[in-house]
């Protein structure tokens, strides 16, 4: 059997597909040769940075995973914190996946969900999404209450300093949000 049949992250029916037993699979876990991420899910953890496993594990058990809030800041740059974990967002009456350690689950609305979702550029080889930079922010301006206006504010901050960044793209995007778009509008006009 070839462990390079496997994705770097997988359920025991994509392996099976590849045609790895569950007792092959339960010997490459026992050589430590793959780890279990979660009831179902394994990874081969030589292929994912460690950084994006959690989202990777999330992603072979449910592909609407996306990388989201603190987490997609510091990917973007806009944000200087180390997450305790991995932000990751799921459409509204999806079931999180238990046992995924690191992963720290949020639901947004379905009619929204997909805006601002971009692919990760990652090394693994596995189709990842995060949000954009700007999805991000209006995401810190509609959790205020959670994230804190002073990220909101901040996040908008670095955003604006870095060159090719349009604040009228921006506002587009948090029309979408009407909770979000007065908030963000007003920041605006106090930082430009």
């Amino acid at each position: 059997m070839m462990i390079e049949q496997l994705a770097p992250a997988f359920t025991i029916a994509d392996a099976e597909k590849r045609g790895v037993s569950k007792d092959q699979l339960y010997r490459l876990l026992s050589e430590g040769v793959i780890e279990r991420s979660a009831r179902g899910i394994y990874i081969r953890p030589e292929t994912i940075d460690p950084t994006l496993a959690p989202l990777a594990a999330a992603t072979a058990g449910r592909l609407s995973s996306t990388l989201c809030l603190t987490s997609a800041l510091t990917f973007h740059g806009l944000m200087d914190a180390i997450p305790f974990g991995c932000d990751i967002a799921l459409p509204r009456g999806t079931r999180t996946i238990a046992g995924i350690e690191h992963a720290i689950w949020h639901t947004f609305d379905v009619a929204t969900f997909t805006i601002g979702r971009e692919p990760l550029p990652n090394d693994s080889g596995l189709d990842l999404y995060t949000y954009s930079p700007e999805r991000c922010i209006i995401d810190t301006f509609r959790l205020a209450h959670q994230e804190g206006q002073d990220t909101a504010t901040l996040t908008l901050k670095r955003w604006l300093e870095k060159k090719g960044n349009s604040p009228s793209t921006l506002l587009d995007m948090a029309k979408s949000f009407p909770k979000a778009e007065p908030s963000l509008r007003k920041t605006l006009e106090i930082l430009l």
